[in-house]
């Protein structure tokens, strides 16, 4: 080494170690953290919301267990209330003081149906034109039929429904099976049940839901909740987007 070599030498040595102690640190970190973390579930958003949070999280933690709860969305915020839950992943937000829910991704409605259904190659479909198919629905009382319900107040022609059911995965399967089309949240078509079927955006109006976290309001979390919480952030909230939590 020359001489300006030989000055530096000393404080890259240093630096380097200074990063071998944070590497160091984090592998202990996550040795460290054991625990259990309860999340309460949407059905539609364990296989492509989820799932792979939890694959990688638990590569990363490999002490820390996770519980999910598919539950639907009134019933999420029931099991975060009476803390049967650390934290619930849903898209209804709450008008609840001891509640908070922190927005992550908005989710647009979209039509889902076989590729060999008339309305699969279109660029996109008005909701009015549903009324002209037979439809698969979800029932009145689920989070999203009243979201939909209140964004098509407005429009004289309804979807006409053969077949009504509870939850999202259920409407895919049925639809898959050629009983009818059917509006859905887009994420729901990422995988799983509606892994074959096509997406097709529905206007007039746009209607999405806000799918986020909902947990108590002062409630501190254990350091296995919040690593959980900080992961699921980490993935789907855009880059660049504040905390949005009302």
């Amino acid at each position: 080494l020359n001489a300006m070599g030989r000055a530096f030498l000393p404080r890259a040595r240093h630096v380097l170690g200074e990063l071998e102690t944070a590497l160091l640190g984090m592998v202990d970190l996550s040795e460290r953290i054991h625990g259990l973390v309860t999340v309460a579930c949407i059905p539609s958003a364990v296989d492509n919301f989820v799932a792979g949070v939890v694959r990688d999280f638990h590569r990363r933690f490999p002490s820390i267990r996770v519980r999910l709860l598919d539950q639907s969305a009134p019933d999420i915020l029931l099991s975060v209330a009476r803390s049967d839950a650390d934290f619930g992943i849903t898209y209804l937000g709450t008008r609840e003081p001891d509640l908070e829910f922190e927005r992550l991704v908005d989710e647009p409605f979209v039509l889902a149906c076989r590729a060999d259904h008339p309305l699969a190659r279109r660029r996109r479909v008005r909701w009015a034109e549903l009324a002209e198919h037979d439809c698969v629905v979800l029932a009145p009382g689920s989070g999203n039929r009243l979201l939909m319900d209140q964004g098509l107040a407005q429009v004289a022609a309804k979807p006409r429904w053969t077949c009504e059911v509870q939850h999202v995965p259920a409407q895919l399967s049925l639809i898959e099976a050629g009983v009818g089309i059917g509006a859905v949240p887009r994420l729901a078509l990422a995988g799983g049940a509606g892994s074959s079927l096509v997406g097709v955006p529905l206007v007039e109006p746009q209607l999405a839901r806000s799918v986020g976290i909902v947990r108590k309001r002062g409630r501190p979390p254990g350091a296995a909740v919040q690593a959980f919480h900080d992961a699921l952030v980490a993935a789907h909230r855009p880059r660049g987007r504040a905390s949005d939590t009302v």
